[in-house]
């Protein structure tokens, strides 16, 4: 035995060593995250990041470090200050996480029986697969990133082709609009999907003033271009006073994969 720590009553579940090899990082029942250095013996730092129990630990490239609970949240930071970078939000346990240093992605799985994947270092959602019948408890990749697995309560195991998965992801091509605007305007998008099966669209609104843009159909909405592997929509936005906007857009398909986000500025007169 080289050493040992005492981390408190509630229990350790889950353990993670840095890419160096020096620091292991114990979560615990209460939520903490304890990182203990190996040569010294020291207890380097705690973080307080979750509600309930850590179950899911990762120290990824570029100094990212990702950690999951039974409060339904994913946090990234990034080391050596345990910088807060972004939170993910599950409907569930957070089971498991998996860095991805090729495809520069982190991957999760859940209680909420999905499997998703992260962009890094942005945070924005990549996919939301619900591959199983119950609860994913854990995910594997191969050391080329070619292949990634996930094993549920449900009995299977099942394995991904990655950059095949990544490569039906739906794209969003083109958008038409104007950057200056008096109070509305007729958005057009244009999109390609290699299934065919775009099924929604989220919106997501940045107004310098909370409460003075809507959208018509809405912030989520079904495009109505399935079937199609080239197609086209639109939206409209109303703006009730002079400010800037800025809008994320995704679409996804029905399997679950999401396209990168469209972001798009205008000022209103």
């Amino acid at each position: 035995m080289v050493r040992t720590w005492s981390t408190g009553k509630s229990g350790v579940y889950a353990l993670a060593f840095d890419r160096d090899g020096k620091i292991l990082a114990a979560g615990t029942g209460e939520g903490k995250v304890i990182f203990l250095d190996l040569v010294s013996g020291a207890v380097l730092s705690a973080l307080e990041p979750h509600r309930g129990p850590v179950w899911a630990i990762a120290f990824g490239p570029e100094g990212f470090f990702a950690t999951g609970s039974s409060d339904r949240t994913v946090r990234l930071f990034r080391m050596p200050k345990a910088e807060p970078l972004a939170t993910f939000s599950h409907k569930g346990t957070v089971w498991d996480l998996l860095f991805l240093e090729q495809t520069q992605a982190l991957a999760t799985v859940s209680a909420d029986l999905t499997f998703r994947l992260f962009s890094l270092p942005t945070g924005y959602e990549i996919a939301e697969l619900r591959p199983h019948a119950t609860q994913v408890n854990r995910i594997a990749g191969s050391t080329d990133e070619k292949f990634l697995a996930t094993a549920s309560e449900d009995g299977r195991v099942l394995v991904w082709d990655l950059q095949k998965l990544l490569s039906m992801r739906p794209k969003i091509t083109a958008v038409f609009y104007a950057q200056e605007i008096s109070r509305s305007q007729y958005i057009l998008v244009t999109v390609e999907d290699p299934n065919a099966d775009i099924v929604s669209v989220r919106i997501f609104v940045e107004p310098e003033l909370p409460g003075t843009v809507s959208l018509s159909p809405g912030a989520s909405f079904d495009p109505k271009v399935a079937g199609k592997t080239q197609a086209s929509f639109g939206f409209q936005v109303m703006v009730n006073r002079p400010q800037k906007v800025r809008l994320t857009l995704v679409v996804t398909d029905s399997f679950g994969l999401i396209s990168d986000p469209k972001i798009l500025k205008f000022s209103v007169r």
